[in-house]
């Protein structure tokens, strides 16, 4: 696997990495840490990337890198407005080509404790986890272990439309199970646990009741729509996803993504339910604190990682070391249809030039990007739920639109 600079960030990070996300020693102030951009002799070798189709090509973005390199410090500065004007709290990652990074951390991981945030404090990722989860089972169903298009009804055989229902609805969110997650609003949405749950989900239940009560639910529940007809996102596609990866491995979900991806990937950061090694989490509405109990989240949103972490893991997707060509076909392909909001089929929303998501968990914002060519990664996690790293993202890329060729 070539190494851009991104793995010199990850070189850079080594010492604390290794700490995990451990208790980080308390520091002296929580002013705005910036890391000026790094620079690098640029690589004589070309980026790996998937082929692209006509439509890809004509719709991906090119940036004029050499100028990027010369304004470096311009850019820097003006990313650094845009963070002190969001007054976002957490960890930022970018990178542009092979010759700028940013890097900006800012807040408190631990408030009480005065432990600033850095690039290697650990956030709830959110709908990040649902990228996992599907390159777990097409990586399973490139060995024989399952079909895609096999109809779910042997894994779940108390649920409704069992029979119409296949792996490939769940991943492309065309099953129709009703979401055991509800929301309100429309363009800023709030999530919460539907209400069923209110007098079940505890904060004192450990992970394997949640995900029971949860279950049950799920399998007692009435479709939304009819298998096949529609899209519409729900976190129970992904959860049920996580139920399969566990019956045809025969290993917990969070066993069998530490084995053959964290471990293999170095991501020593990364896990699920682990809460003496998260950022506390401040503000929200107190109906999202239940999505960061134990278990809730699970094979949909249960994910805790690190900048440092997802920096590796969309440095190995982009360069196509863990799917064939065919599953990264499918796991890339551009929306086939337009819908009221994206539906993130097999984990990612993607538009023909870069792969994103954007999640809320309770307090946690997340946002993770990334083309396929190297050329550009972003990646965000926040504990402030006032942070939005998505608008940030948007904030970044409306600065370097001018470089755009």
């Amino acid at each position: 696997m070539k190494k851009p600079i991104s793995v010199i960030l990850c070189a850079v990070l080594l010492i604390s990495l290794l700490a995990g996300c451990g208790k980080e020693e308390p520091q002296e102030s929580v002013e705005v840490t910036t890391v000026a951009p790094t620079t690098a002799a640029p690589t004589t070798e070309p980026a790996t990337t998937m082929p692209a189709t006509s439509d890809e090509a004509t719709s991906a973005v090119k940036y004029d890198f050499v100028a990027i390199k010369q304004d470096a410090d311009k850019i820097n500065s003006e990313f650094n407005s845009s963070v002190k004007a969001g007054q976002f709290d957490g960890s930022i990652y970018m990178k542009l080509g092979n010759d700028f990074e940013y890097i900006s951390t800012t807040g408190y991981a631990d408030v009480d404790n005065h432990i600033d945030n850095s690039v290697n404090t650990c956030y709830y990722a959110g709908n990040i986890t649902a990228q996992f989860t599907a390159v777990a089972v097409l990586k399973l169903a490139e060995e024989g272990k399952l079909s895609l298009d096999e109809p779910i009804n042997e894994y779940f055989p108390k649920l409704e439309r069992r029979d119409k229902i296949t792996v490939r609805d769940l991943l492309e969110n065309t099953s129709g199970i009703k979401d055991y997650v509800d929301h309100i609003g429309t363009s800023n949405k709030i999530y919460f646990l539907r209400s069923d749950f209110d007098d079940e989900i505890t904060e004192e239940n450990d992970s394997k009741k949640n995900k029971s009560i949860i279950f049950d639910w799920i399998m007692s529940s009435t479709s939304e729509f009819e298998p096949g007809t529609r899209r519409g996102y729900s976190n129970s596609n992904w959860f049920l996803l996580g139920k399969i990866i566990e019956s045809v491995t025969e290993s917990p979900y969070e066993v069998y993504i530490t084995q053959n991806f964290f471990n293999p990937l170095g991501m020593r950061s990364s896990s699920f339910d682990s809460k003496n090694r998260l950022a506390v989490a401040y503000g929200g509405r107190e109906s999202g604190k239940k999505l960061n109990y134990f278990g809730v989240g699970y094979s949909a949103f249960g994910l805790i990682t690190t900048v440092s972490d997802m920096l590796k893991w969309s440095e190995a997707i982009a360069s196509g070391s863990i799917l064939s060509d065919e599953s990264e076909k499918l796991m890339f392909s551009a929306n086939k249809e337009e819908t009221e909001e994206p539906c993130a089929n097999y984990g990612i929303e993607y538009d023909g030039n870069t792969a994103s998501v954007f999640s809320e968990c309770g307090a946690y914002r997340s946002a993770l990007c990334y083309t396929l060519d190297k050329s550009e990664v972003f990646i965000s996690f926040s504990n402030s739920y006032n942070s939005n790293p998505e608008s940030l993202y948007e904030e970044f890329k409306g600065s370097l639109r001018r470089y755009v060729r």
